[in-house]
């Protein structure tokens, strides 16, 4: 499951900090898949706020804090790449 904040994509208008993004995807495979092993969030990122550029290093800033409500998660894979400048391309 990879879970992002599509801030501005794909016509989204909602900012979803890390907990919002992840936290979903995280219960669900402890409710349903298992509660008993590590998990592991193979891809995460954010899309920029182009009114707020530091928006974006504050999510990220906040990860390790936020890495406390889900004390099952051992490992993080962040997805990076440059994107377009278009919103609708990322």
């Amino acid at each position: 499951m990879d879970q992002y904040n599509y801030y501005g994509c794909h016509d989204t208008t909602d900012w979803k900090d890390f907990l919002r993004s992840q936290r979903p995807s995280y219960e669900w495979l402890r409710a349903h898949v298992t509660d008993g092993k590590p998990v592991m969030l193979a891809e995460f990122a954010t899309a920029p706020d182009a009114d707020d550029p530091g928006r974006q290093r504050d999510w990220y800033a906040r990860i390790p804090g936020a890495m406390k409500e889900l004390p099952e998660v051992k490992a993080l894979v962040h997805w990076n790449r440059p994107t377009s400048g278009d919103p609708s391309a990322i």
